[in-house]
C-alpha cells in the first residue's frame, strides 16, 4: 500500500507549479522579515501554513477525474479501504514538510525579533497543526462524498473562513480576550477539546469515506 501513498505524493508535488513554491517562499520571507511581530507569526503559523498543508485532497480530486488519479488506483490490486487509507496517509504525510517549515520559521523569527516567548511559539505551532488536521479531514471527506465542483467550493471555504475569522479577531477586541485564554496558566481544557475534535473529525472522515467509496465501486 505504500506504493499508493508514494504515487499520490509524487502526483501532488508534480502537479504543483513552480509559481506555487515561489509564492510559498515569498510568504515565508514576508512574514519573517517584513511583518516582524506577533501578527506575522500568527498569520504564518496559524493561517498560511495550515491552508498550504491541507491542499493535497483538492488537488488529487481534480486528478481523480482522469486516469492519473483514483481511477488508475482502482485498476491496481488493492481494496477500496487500501485506496482510501493511502489517500489519507498521503494527505497527512504532506504535513511533515510544512511542520518542518513552521519549526524553521519559529527559530528564525525568534532569532530576528526576540520578542515572543518559546511558549507562545509552541502554542501557535500546535494550534496551526491542529487547524491543518481539521481542514485536511474536511477536504478529504468532501473529496470522497462530493463531486469536483462541490469539493472545490468546500476547499475555497476552508481557505476563506479561517482568513475571515482571523481578520475579525485581530481587528476587534476579541484578540485581547482569546490570546490570554489560550496562553494562560491553565489552557489545557481548550487544547484537549481541540485534540479530541481533530480525532473525531479524522475518524468520521475516514469511516464515511471508506463506506462511500466502497458503494461507488460496487456500482461500477
Amino acid at each position: 500500500m505504500s506504493g499508493l501513498v508514494y504515487r499520490d505524493l509524487l502526483t501532488f508535488y508534480r502537479k504543483n507549479t513552480k509559481v506555487t513554491y515561489i509564492m510559498e517562499a515569498v510568504y515565508f520571507l514576508f512574514f519573517l522579515l517584513v511583518l516582524r511581530n506577533i501578527y506575522g507569526a500568527i498569520t504564518f503559523l496559524v493561517i498560511a501554513s495550515p491552508i498550504s498543508m491541507s491542499g493535497l485532497p483538492a488537488t488529487m480530486k481534480d486528478l481523480d477525474t482522469n486516469y492519473k488519479g483514483m481511477m488508475s488506483a482502482r485498476l491496481m490490486p488493492y481494496t477500496q479501504r487500501d485506496i482510501v487509507t493511502a489517500r489519507f496517509q498521503a494527505a497527512f504525510s504532506c504535513h511533515l514538510l510544512y511542520l518542518a517549515e513552521m519549526l524553521l520559521f519559529c527559530i528564525l523569527h525568534h532569532a530576528i525579533t526576540d520578542s515572543i516567548s518559546w511558549k507562545t511559539y509552541a502554542l501557535l505551532f500546535l494550534g496551526g497543526w491542529l487547524s491543518a488536521v481539521f481542514i485536511t479531514s474536511v477536504n478529504l471527506l468532501s473529496s470522497f462524498i462530493t463531486g469536483l465542483n462541490a469539493a472545490s467550493i468546500i476547499y475555497l471555504l476552508t481557505v476563506i473562513l479561517p482568513v475571515g475569522l482571523f481578520l475579525i479577531i485581530t481587528l476587534t477586541d476579541l484578540y485581547d480576550i482569546i490570546i490570554p485564554f489560550l496562553t494562560g496558566k491553565h489552557p489545557f481544557i481548550f487544547w484537549i477539546i481541540a485534540v479530541l475534535l481533530d480525532i473525531i473529525m479524522v475518524a468520521v472522515s475516514y469511516l464515511v469515506s471508506v463506506k462511500r467509496f466502497t458503494k461507488q465501486r460496487e456500482k461500477l
